[in-house]
């Protein structure tokens, strides 16, 4: 009787946390939690007695009349925005990426420019200004529709080519034809002088300064080009000279940004953030050593693991009231915006059924977000991609995005559309280019290699969402209920 019910199997997930059982439902894009009975039927860990059991049917009837265990399957592998993705490109880009210099005075071990990925490395080349007023026009005449545009510089460290980021700034502020300019870039601290800073204070610049922790970690991997002479001293003594002379300045325009290192202590860069007043009340993005297209595999320390999940754990607590925040990490509160955003969308209302035409989560607009231009002015989908495989190329600076390639990124699905159509991590996906791309083409079997860690990551999500459900997280107001 039971088998003849859950004939068809539903498009589900299932897991468990220590205080209940759940599933979550493709069609609906809901989490519910349920009696322990119905999950092991759902699960087929029945016996035949209680599969007969009549309350564990009707609740599953009753789970089918709201809504819940349809079978429905994407039918068609086509993202949402492919009718309109020409017109999108030709007139809603907001923001492009200028990598004005692909030097730098570092020599960081784990930049992608270090020699050890397949994708990029340092090289003695600067962007003309003929190609940067190229790149700002062609943002400018391809944004008709926003309001509000944005210039990121890029490097190699973009200070080395301060000269001409002045001049790009003031031509872009020039074309800007009375809409809103955003100026913005990451640099690695040591050649932020008065000068450049009085700048870039005039011209409302955001910058992010990296920064790794006390000086015995952040050296480890941040050396002066050419020498053994790590980077810490000259960047603490430039923030203090900022925070000190520009305090407008630095509490509203400066951010820093931590590589986390997985073979180092979390604990002691935490301690030495949090006990730092100079970093009281700036924000922070953190990012594990990347990765993507990496000549070798990046090893990870025991120890970093347990002492970053404590420090979730404790952050959890403050978001639950039962910590101050002000014992939390703020190396995490970054991260937990990607918590925050998967509970207020499981939060909404949900939706019949996943459409018969879609696309996995995972690709944007190619360049719509962010137009990369290289120092030889190749337009790429973002500046995380590989500039060395001509399948991460959408055109140049020149004859402008070549329609058909973006829209063949857009739909990657469509190399792997089968496992995708049945795969319960469809909407939370997150493969794109960087993971799609072999060197040389798009590839099904690269993308596949990502899919066991997307879905482990994401079903951790889903428990660590419903834990702080269960204690009374509200994500509308950001703590307990």
């Amino acid at each position: 009787m039971m088998k003849d019910n859950l004939k068809e199997k539903p498009f589900i997930h299932l897991f468990q946390t220590s205080e209940g059982h759940y599933f979550y439902d493709v069609n609906k894009d809901k989490i519910l939690q349920i009696p322990v009975e119905v999950y092991n039927v759902l699960a087929h860990n029945a016996d035949s007695k209680s599969e007969m059991d009549k309350p564990v049917l009707l609740y599953i009837e009753q789970l089918k009349k709201a809504g819940y265990l349809k079978t429905n399957r994407v039918l068609v592998s086509e993202h949402p925005m492919t009718e309109i993705l020409e017109y999108y490109l030709k007139n809603k880009l907001s923001h492009i990426i200028l990598q004005i210099t692909q030097n730098c005075n570092l020599r960081c071990e784990y930049c992608i420019y270090s020699g050890g990925y397949n994708n990029r490395s340092h090289a003695d080349k600067t962007m003309s200004f003929e190609t940067a007023k190229k790149a700002i026009d062609y943002l400018i005449q391809h944004s008709r529709d926003s309001a509000r545009i944005g210039y990121s510089f890029y490097g190699g460290e973009p200070l080395l080519a301060f000269e001409l980021i002045k001049r790009c700034v003031l031509y872009a502020e020039e074309q800007a034809e009375g809409r809103t300019v955003d100026f913005n870039f990451t640099t690695n601290g040591t050649l932020l002088t008065k000068d450049k800073i009085d700048f870039l204070q005039t011209h409302n610049f955001n910058i992010l300064i990296s920064l790794d922790g006390p000086k015995i970690i952040h050296d480890k991997h941040r050396k002066f080009a050419g020498s053994e002479e790590g980077s810490f001293e000259t960047i603490l003594n430039n923030i203090t000279f900022i925070r000190k002379e520009y305090p407008d300045f630095y509490h509203n325009r400066v951010s820093f940004n931590t590589v986390l290192d997985p073979n180092n202590s979390f604990a002691k860069v935490n301690e030495f953030l949090n006990k730092n007043r100079i970093f009281e009340e700036v924000g922070f993005n953190t990012a594990l050593i990347s990765g993507d297209y990496a000549k070798e595999e990046i090893p990870s320390g025991k120890e970093f693991s347990a002492e970053l999940k404590y420090e979730l754990f404790k952050l959890y607590l403050s978001k639950t009231g039962w910590l101050l925040k002000t014992e939390t990490s703020k190396l995490l509160e970054n991260q937990f915006r990607t918590m925050k955003q998967l509970a207020v969308r499981l939060k909404k209302d949900s939706q019949s059924h996943i459409p018969d035409q879609c696309h996995r989560g995972g690709t944007c607009i190619p360049g719509g977000q962010k137009l990369f231009v290289n120092a030889d002015g190749n337009l790429y989908p973002c500046e995380r991609v590989s500039e060395s495989s001509e399948a991460s190329i959408l055109g140049n600076i020149e004859e402008g995005i070549h329609i058909d390639k973006a829209e063949k990124l857009l739909n990657l699905e469509r190399e792997t559309a089968e496992a995708c159509h049945n795969c319960w991590a469809y909407y939370y996906c997150k493969i794109c280019i960087t993971k799609a791309d072999d060197g040389n083409k798009i590839s099904g079997d690269f993308i596949r290699q990502s899919c066991s860690k997307v879905k482990t990551d994401l079903e951790n999500n889903f428990k660590d969402f419903c834990v702080l459900h269960e204690f009374g997280y509200d994500p509308d107001t950001d703590r307990k209920d």
